[in-house]
Parts: structure tokens; C-alpha cells; sequence
């Protein structure tokens, strides 16, 4: 009896392609593992939108030409990855891809569904999608993860800030704004949680390197949003430093 196969795919971080069982690493050349990451990414697509995302420069006769020589050399090397008819393409026997498992747990966050530890890990400790490919399809695609995730992040911080999971909501604030430095709405949220935790010195501290961050790198200043959460933290901490002297406060 022939052994099925399964294989299980990795995009983030770097790209890993292994066969089941027994964890085998299978090594696919360059244009194979642009084929598997680009229909790990879309789907199925029809032949002709492949051949020409992966060769734009080409013209289509050799495109399509170049998608066939790389699908014979996949499924040499992996046998039953690739399926599909004359028209369209897709993957068949990948079992599991950390992409996909990520975008799971991303739209649970952003439906607003429960998302447990290990998904919220998950989402927070996530690497980038395919470092270093500089293909436009492969660009494109990082970022619009990228976007995706941080949104989840800010979702999931704000659900562990109802629920007074501090720890956990500055773990996840602190992932967003490392993944996109320049996001209002992700400070906004690192600086809340610090004045829930009732951390005024770090609040005050992270504003100030926002503030600069923002002036260097795009001349602005930071929004009413988050200057109005540092005005109103210095407002209680005036009412409630400043001693009374009969009906007055000392220095009024």
C-alpha cells in the first residue's frame, strides 16, 4: 500500500516545506517555492494569472512555458502538492500552512470572536510573511498581513483591557506598535494600558519618544487622541498631588 503524504508549509519567517510523516524537508528550487508561497497566498487561480505574476517580463507563450517546467520539477521533488485541471492550479496535499492558521485566529480577533491564549500568542509573536522576497505580489501581500495583524493586536488589546488582563494587553500593545512604529492608534493603546497600570512615568516617557518619532520621521505631531490621554493623566495627577490651603490649591 502507498504511503499518503502530507506536507506542511511555513511562510513566516522563512519558507519550509516539509513532508508527512516523518518531518522530511523537501528542497524545491527558487521558481517551485514562488509557485507553492504564491498559491499559499491566493488560492487557486487560473494557469494564466500564475504564469504572469511569477514572469510579468515574460511574454505569455514563455510564461506559461516557465510555469510547466516548474510544476513538473515541484511534483518531482513533492508528489502530490500540486492539483488542479488544464486551467487552474492550487495546492493539494499541504495539511497545514502558518499563514493560514494565523489568518484564523486574525479574523476571530476582528469578528470579535474569543480567541484563546495560544491563538492570541499566536497573532502577537507572529513573524513576517516571506522576508526578504521583493516580488510585487510577495510585497503586497506582507503588507496587507501586516496590516491585518496589527488590527487584530489592537482588538485583542482592547478586549484584555475590558477584562483587566494588563499584562497580556501591554504584551500585545507593545507587538503592535513594534510591527507598525508609525500607528497612532497602537500607542494610543500602549500609553491607556500604561495609566491602567497605573504607570504614569512609562506613559509620559513612551509619549515623548512617539512625539519624536513622529516629528523625524514625518514632521506631525502626535493626534488630539492621544495628547488628550497626557493632559487628562496630568490633570489627575494635579487634583490629587496638590494639597488644599483653605478653599484654594497652593501656587492658584
Amino acid at each position: 500500500m502507498t504511503e499518503t503524504i502530507g506536507y506542511s508549509l511555513r511562510l513566516l519567517d522563512s519558507f519550509q516545506l516539509t513532508a508527512n510523516p516523518g518531518s522530511r524537508s523537501v528542497r524545491l528550487p527558487p521558481n517551485g517555492r514562488r509557485l507553492i508561497a504564491l498559491l499559499a497566498v491566493v488560492g487557486i487561480k487560473e494557469r494564466c494569472w500564475l504564469a504572469g505574476t511569477l514572469w510579468p517580463d515574460h511574454r505569455d507563450t514563455a510564461a506559461m512555458a516557465s510555469l510547466r517546467t516548474t510544476m513538473w520539477r515541484v511534483l518531482r521533488e513533492a508528489p502530490g502538492l500540486l492539483d488542479g485541471d488544464r486551467s487552474a492550479l492550487g495546492l493539494g496535499a499541504v495539511t497545514d500552512t502558518d499563514l493560514l492558521q494565523l489568518l484564523g485566529f486574525i479574523d476571530a480577533a476582528l469578528d470579535g470572536r474569543p480567541v484563546h491564549r495560544t491563538g492570541r500568542s499566536t497573532v502577537r509573536c507572529a513573524g513576517e510573511l516571506l522576508p526578504g522576497w521583493y516580488d510585487d505580489w510577495a510585497r503586497d501581500e506582507r503588507e496587507r498581513l501586516r496590516n491585518l495583524r496589527v488590527a487584530a493586536l489592537e482588538r485583542l488589546c482592547a478586549t484584555q483591557l475590558r477584562e483587566d488582563n494588563l499584562d497580556e494587553a501591554l504584551a500585545l500593545a507593545m507587538a503592535g506598535v513594534a510591527a507598525d512604529p508609525l500607528r497612532d492608534s497602537t500607542h494610543r493603546l500602549l500609553i491607556e494600558v500604561h495609566l491602567r497600570q497605573g504607570n504614569a512615568s512609562a506613559a509620559v516617557l513612551h509619549f515623548d519618544r512617539y512625539r519624536q518619532l513622529l516629528e523625524r520621521e514625518l514632521g506631525l505631531p502626535p493626534s488630539a487622541q492621544i495628547r488628550a490621554l497626557i493632559d487628562e493623566m496630568f490633570n489627575g495627577l494635579e487634583q490629587t498631588v496638590l494639597p488644599v490651603v483653605g478653599n484654594g490649591r497652593v501656587g492658584s
